[in-house]
């Protein structure tokens, strides 16, 4: 079958069976979004579909009353590369002490990098770098006033990681002057503005590929992945835009952590994390909630 459909809802989740139960989610796609009936469904009510995310093609269930059928498809978008940018931090001393400046990235000294040949070499140095961030207790990452900061520990953990997630980003206009070749100075609130967690998810279905990242949609694979010392993310979108999505690491296991598993599939990878509460090591799978419309696992080499 090469029926293509057009996905109508909001927010459609991809299923690895036609059932709707909290662990047999793939992902979310938002609407307009064109899928490919592959076979004939086994669920009533339900198309086996594929669909094109990041340059992979994954196969999965949506619900049919949820998809119309087209004739031909949607027109490709194409992606300008742009390149990467940071808040200045000559003449200012950013640190893990500091409640502010939370815009800006850390130049204190004596920061370790994501460093080494081996994947033992590269998982050694991403776990000092998680110590050397201390989200437990540093005061950069502190809950205050209803706030938190889960994605300034995610950015800070990239950057000392040595791949670029963004914690400023271009304005729409600025990309537009960039594209056209234009030299657009970094100038806060005018030519770039802050990115929460919700922005962080739509940034990386843009712009991931651009700068290294490598989406899937298998916990077992993202966990693998960085279990040969890649950086890893899971970044997910509220479905109140207004609310706060949510942006973890990642982390390797090791001899002392673990990731969860049942029947050896991981259910619940090893992650770290800074929020309504900072958590330096845990395993959870809190991106299943209802409160997302849509989340993403990331990993760059």
């Amino acid at each position: 079958m090469n029926q293509q459909y057009r996905t109508t809802a909001s927010s459609l989740r991809v299923r690895r069976t036609g059932m709707i139960v909290r662990d047999n989610i793939i992902t979310s796609i938002p609407r307009g979004t064109l899928v490919t009936e592959k076979d004939n469904s086994l669920y009533q009510g339900w198309l086996y579909i594929d669909v094109v995310l990041n340059n992979k093609t994954v196969s999965g269930y949506i619900y049919a009353t949820y998809a119309e059928p087209v004739d031909t498809p949607a027109p490709a978008v194409t992606e300008t590369q742009i390149k990467e940018v940071h808040l200045p931090v000559e003449g200012k001393n950013i640190s893990l002490n500091m409640t502010h400046g939370r815009a800006y990235p850390l130049n204190q000294p004596g920061m370790p990098n994501k460093e080494g040949t081996t994947h033992i070499e590269k998982i050694n140095s991403i776990y000092r770098i998680i110590n050397f961030l201390d989200v437990e207790t540093s005061l950069r990452y502190r809950p205050k006033g209803g706030l938190t900061f889960c994605n300034i520990y995610a950015y800070d953990f990239c950057h000392r990681s040595l791949c670029y997630m963004p914690r400023v980003w271009w304005t729409g206009k600025a990309i537009q002057k960039l594209s056209a070749g234009e030299t657009v100075p970094v100038q806060y609130g005018e030519t770039v503005i802050e990115l929460n967690a919700n922005s962080l998810y739509d940034w990386f279905n843009e712009f991931g590929d651009d700068f290294g990242w490598e989406r899937f949609f298998d916990l077992d694979e993202i966990q693998s992945e960085v279990n040969k010392g890649k950086t890893g993310i899971i970044v997910a979108k509220r479905k109140q835009t207004n609310r706060s999505g949510h942006i973890v690491a990642v982390l390797p296991e090791t001899d002392d952590y673990r990731a969860e598993r049942i029947n050896g599939k991981v259910i619940k990878p090893l992650q770290s994390q800074a929020g309504v509460k900072n958590k330096r090591i845990f395993t959870s799978n809190w991106f299943y909630s209802n409160l997302f419309s849509g989340f993403a696992y990331w990993a760059h080499d």
